[in-house]
């Protein structure tokens, strides 16, 4: 009996602690990707198109093997591009233009 009823406040109190405990917000990245999800990019111009082509194949090779586009879906894209151009040091319009590019080009 005793056994029961210590079986029994052992479950009430992880039950009661589980309840009380402090809720997880979501990770930065999953903000940033709910943020950038619901913002509608412009659609680039041709010189945007050409200066990404051109600053993708002039950068992107440089430390790995160069992938093409079309090799992934633009989901993987989302997930790939953030942290190459940060790591590739480039500009802000040099993201933007090889983010444009890239997107245009990828797996559906």
């Amino acid at each position: 009996m005793k056994k029961e009823v210590v079986v029994t406040l052992a479950a009430l109190s992880v039950m009661l602690f589980a309840q009380c405990a402090k809720k997880m917000s979501p990770s930065t990245k999953e903000k940033a990707k709910t943020e950038t999800a619901e913002v509608t990019p412009k659609a680039a111009t041709p010189e945007e198109m050409a200066m990404g082509k051109t600053v993708f194949t002039d950068n992107c090779g440089k430390c790995h093997k160069l992938r093409q586009p079309g090799e992934f879906t633009t989901k993987k894209w989302d997930n790939i591009l953030p942290t190459m151009c940060k790591k590739a040091k480039l500009t802000p319009a040099q993201s933007t233009a090889v983010t444009a590019y890239v997107m245009a080009n990828a797996k559906k």
